[in-house]
C-alpha cells in the first residue's frame, strides 16, 4: 500500500493521524491496527509525516469517478469528488450548470 492509500485507508476508517514534531501518532480508537498496518506505518513513517506537514502537502492521487454535478465523465482526488471539465468552466463563468 502506497502512502497516500495508507492515509486514506486509515483515515476512513476512523483513525487520528498527528504529528508531534518528528513523532507520528495514531489514535486508534476503533482498534483496526493489524501487525501489517503498523509495519506500513514504520515504512511510510516519513512521507505520512509530511502529509501531516501543511507547507509540505503531498497531493493526493486522482481517480476516474463521475462529476459530482452532472454524474458525468471526471475524476475523484482522494476523497474529493471533482467537477467535470464543463461543469467547472460553467462554475468559473458564473453560468447554471447544464443537464445530465
Amino acid at each position: 500500500m502506497r502512502p497516500p492509500e495508507l492515509f486514506i485507508h486509515l483515515c476512513a476508517a476512523g483513525c487520528q493521524l498527528t504529528r508531534q514534531g518528528d513523532t507520528l501518532r495514531v489514535h486508534d480508537p476503533q482498534h483496526i491496527l493489524t501487525d501489517a498496518l503498523r509495519q506500513a506505518i514504520r515504512t511510510h513513517k516519513a512521507e505520512l509525516l509530511a502529509m501531516l506537514t501543511p507547507e509540505v502537502r503531498i497531493p493526493l492521487p486522482r481517480y476516474p469517478a463521475p462529476c459530482w454535478r452532472c454524474k458525468g465523465p471526471s475524476e475523484r482526488q482522494g476523497l474529493y469528488y471533482l467537477l467535470c471539465a464543463t461543469c467547472l468552466a460553467q462554475e468559473r463563468q458564473g453560468k447554471p450548470q447544464h443537464a445530465p
